[in-house]
């Protein structure tokens, strides 16, 4: 059940606009708001100090441009191809297994023969719904369509606690095992162009006794990495962060809508016979309360609440791992050989 609440509505920005919204009513008075805990239902985010339709969008771009390396691995921004070929639909858990073989067409032995295949991940969001309390963090992710929704929450008054963090996860993974028959020298590259849409809201207080400020913060983190046997190499494509620390609230949305050139964001590693691979794309979201004496802090980051049933920022916030509903990799083999998926 949704809950019915009254949205503020303001646009961003000449090239973005964004609907900015936020409950004008209380949670605990509406009857949807009571399918959450008989006990212990999640505080509501009260933002009276915060002028909501203030609150700033930015569209954001990544950190990787160009390429770079990390370890044994190697990311960068490449194009990819259009076509929907070659999907192979895996049971949850189950790794791809390409087959590879010796081709008879003639080729240069300084030619690659590229491979391409779609497979649809394993997906894994924690901690799951419902929340409770006013500290608590949930995710749920879907596959195929490799969405996800994330919210974390943390509040706390100013009565002697200690700085406090809640987190939530999204893991989107596909494992590939490479046989022991696998041609040398070869690659493994996986691809992923990431969207979405999401926001903090921070809320600082000053102590009527000490006169200091509480903080509070929120963000998310957007990384890729590829892994053999386990090992993995990561390159954080977001690190979103906001925090106030100056006795007001307010809001920070982010945008970004994927790649629009036809390429997307790359890791590859050399494919070595016998070992394991993974490719994955991983978001952490997070919020932090540092109270101090006499003054309370609560911060909540929201990428995806409707998916939740949560309490929200804004309506249509989401994550999503790729913007096609499985995961794209390349084999790049020697000339001579070719697989199937």
């Amino acid at each position: 059940m949704r809950m019915r609440n009254k949205w503020m509505v303001g646009a961003v920005g000449a090239s973005f606009a964004l609907t900015l919204a936020m409950p004008t009513a209380v949670y605990a008075d509406q009857e949807s708001w009571k399918d959450w805990s008989p006990v212990d239902a999640p505080v509501e985010l009260q933002p009276r100090d915060s002028d909501v339709s203030s609150g700033s969008v930015e569209t954001v771009e990544p950190s990787l441009h160009g390429e770079e390396t990390a370890g044994d691995a190697v990311f960068s921004a490449e194009e990819v191809p259009g076509a929907r070929h070659n999907v192979v639909e895996l049971a949850p858990g189950e790794a791809a297994s390409p087959q590879v073989r010796r081709t008879e067409v003639e080729v240069s032995q300084d030619d690659w023969n590229d491979v391409w295949c779609r497979y649809n991940p394993s997906v894994h969001a924690d901690p799951s719904p419902p929340a409770k309390g006013r500290q608590y963090a949930m995710a749920r992710a879907a596959s195929p369509s490799l969405y996800g929704w994330a919210q974390a929450f943390d509040a706390q008054n100013g009565f002697g606690q200690q700085p406090h963090t809640s987190t939530a996860t999204l893991k989107y993974n596909l494992a590939i095992s490479i046989g022991m028959d696998w041609p040398q020298p070869s690659h493994i590259t996986g691809f992923a162009n990431p969207s979405f849409k999401g926001g903090v809201y921070a809320e600082s207080k000053t102590s009527p006794i000490t006169f200091s400020q509480s903080k509070a913060s929120g963000g998310k983190k957007i990384d890729i990495g590829i892994a053999r046997s386990g090992t993995y190499e990561w390159k954080n494509l977001w690190d979103l962060k906001y925090q106030r620390q100056d006795g007001i609230g307010y809001t920070k949305y982010w945008n970004w809508t994927g790649l629009d050139d036809g390429t997307a964001y790359a890791a590859t590693m050399d494919a070595t016979p016998g070992h394991t691979y993974d490719f994955t794309v991983q978001t952490k979201t997070s919020a932090t309360s540092e109270p101090v004496f006499g003054a309370s802090a609560q911060a909540q980051t929201d990428f995806g609440s409707a998916g939740l049933d949560a309490p929200s920022l804004a309506p249509g916030l989401f994550f999503k791992a790729n913007d096609q509903s499985n995961l794209l990799i390349r084999y790049r083999l020697p000339a001579g050989w070719t697989a199937t998926c």
